[in-house]
């Protein structure tokens, strides 16, 4: 079987006590609506990889997102 890939970043906005607050639900709900959508489309979710915004202390703000699915012949 072939398979067909896509890659997507996904991100939080770094905001001042990012760690110790629950992200806003709309940034929560858009992400989960791109996910759905890409679900709806057979993409599968293979892996993230996580990087640092590059602040002062780095956090993560961002992924990029793997996914993948059958390629149709």
């Amino acid at each position: 079987m072939q398979y067909e890939y896509k890659t997507m970043v996904l991100e939080v906005p770094r905001r001042s006590g990012l760690w110790t607050q629950k992200p806003a639900t709309d940034e929560l709900s858009n992400i989960d609506r791109a996910l759905q959508e890409l679900g709806d489309d057979g993409w599968q979710l293979v892996g993230v990889f996580p990087f640092t915004d590059g602040g002062s202390p780095a956090q993560i703000s961002k992924a990029i997102h793997y996914f993948m699915r059958p390629k149709h012949s």
